[in-house]
């Protein structure tokens, strides 16, 4: 799906940046009619690429009123989820696509991806494709549900549900119409393709020469006998997929976001001191890339320290639990007072400057990363743990999420003190 701002349309970084951010917080389809007005208004007639990225936003709007996440692409087939199914629908899904497959533990459905021509046609792309994924939902799942006004309309105008019940009915036979303009950014995804910055993509291949990389330069130690004198060598901890797709994703907004804005490295960060944090040898790929990154984002100014919340304190503790730095029978009350201080409140400024960079660049990333963490804060653990991370791409659940990090316990990305 070819949906982004292209430079000749939108000259301006900062001005692209906007429109990217508008689309993306259109709530509601009259919102996202003014946002496609004002942009047709200021710099005129939409290609092709840009009607495309106005479609994934509606088509957003429409898979989230039925409760979606995730509509992607898995090689030749389009996968739905969460997508519960009683029985009578899964009937109707059977009825409409024979070789559709339905998998209730996951809560998913996966299609065929459909083709112009029954025999030897070519792949739908774009919005024919898009306008088959929403005449899929209609046919399965019946029309979207009643927008929020329409309950409460009805909730209070008791003495008029039938007149309100037609309306609704008819306002939702115009909305069946003019699906035709839908996308979601889960079908923007492409095989091979791990996550995109705007119309920037990050392949699977580029994921996988960083770890083959840090493979090559990191072997294993070579086995000999163990003495207790000399214990054997911890095998080196390679990065996991998730660790090179967040760095990979974070390099490209934060140098965009610099490109547009003016801002300068304020420090280098030795690549030495980042794998000796997480023993790997200086020269590996993804030790030089990280601290190119750390790099960029002494850049990017930070506002104030920002306090944290009830809830925030109490995933904390749960995650230094969980990483085994916070003793199991201290309460939330008892660790705040010991983790609630500078380096918590700076990292919270920190994930919210690169949290809203985020947003602004219209990141994707497949679903098999989700959710995905850059990581500003972490307890250190086998698999360390992240205490405070900025979330890329669809939002994640909460501030803590269990993915490895290269971080010691806790700490927060190189600072000059």
């Amino acid at each position: 799906m070819d949906a982004h701002l292209p430079h000749d349309y939108i000259g301006v970084e900062r001005l692209r940046l906007e429109m990217y951010r508008k689309l993306a917080e259109a709530r509601d389809e009259e919102r996202l009619r003014e946002v496609a007005a004002e942009m047709t208004d200021r710099y005129g007639e939409p290609p092709a690429q840009v009607q495309n990225l106005i479609a994934v936003a509606r088509f957003r709007l429409l898979a989230r009123s039925y409760g979606l996440t995730d509509v992607s692409m898995q090689g030749k087939h389009l996968r739905f989820g969460p997508l519960p199914l009683p029985d009578s629908k899964q009937l109707r899904l059977k009825r409409y696509h024979p070789d559709s497959v339905y998998k209730a533990a996951l809560d998913q459905v996966s299609v065929p991806r459909p083709t112009t021509r029954r025999v030897g046609g070519d792949p739908l792309r774009d919005q024919p494709l898009l306008e088959w994924c929403a005449q899929l939902l209609s046919d399965v799942l019946g029309a979207p549900p009643l927008p929020r006004r329409w309950v409460l309309v009805q909730r209070v105008a008791r003495g008029h549900e039938r007149v309100t019940g037609m309306r609704a009915r008819r306002l939702l036979a115009v909305a069946s119409v003019a699906v035709g303009l839908v996308a979601l950014s889960g079908c923007r995804s492409e095989p091979g393709v791990a996550a995109y910055v705007g119309d920037h993509r990050i392949t699977e291949d580029a994921v996988t020469e960083v770890i083959d990389d840090a493979r090559e330069k990191n072997p294993a130690p070579a086995e000999t006998a163990e003495t207790p004198q000399m214990p054997a060598a911890p095998a080196p901890r390679l990065p996991g997929r998730s660790e090179v797709v967040s760095v990979l994703v974070l390099t490209e907004v934060c140098d965009r976001i610099s490109a547009a804005e003016g801002y300068q490295p304020q420090r280098e960060v030795d690549p030495a001191q980042i794998a000796q944090g997480i023993g790997l040898s200086p020269d590996t790929g993804y030790v030089r890339q990280t601290a190119e990154l750390y790099d960029c984002l002494s850049g990017i100014p930070v506002g104030e320290p920002v306090a944290p919340t009830e809830q925030e304190l109490a995933e904390l503790v749960a995650a230094g639990k969980r990483a085994g730095a916070v003793p199991a029978d201290v309460t939330v009350e008892q660790a705040a007072s010991q983790l609630d201080g500078e380096q918590l409140r700076f990292a919270l400024a920190n994930r919210n400057s690169l949290a809203q960079a985020v947003e602004a660049y219209d990141v994707t990333v497949n679903p098999r990363y989700r959710p995905l963490v850059f990581p500003v804060l972490s307890f250190s653990a086998e698999t360390p743990i992240v205490a405070v991370g900025v979330p890329l791409g669809e939002p994640a659940s909460g501030a803590v999420s269990d993915i490895s990090t290269p971080k010691s316990q806790p700490t927060a990305a190189p600072t000059d003190g």
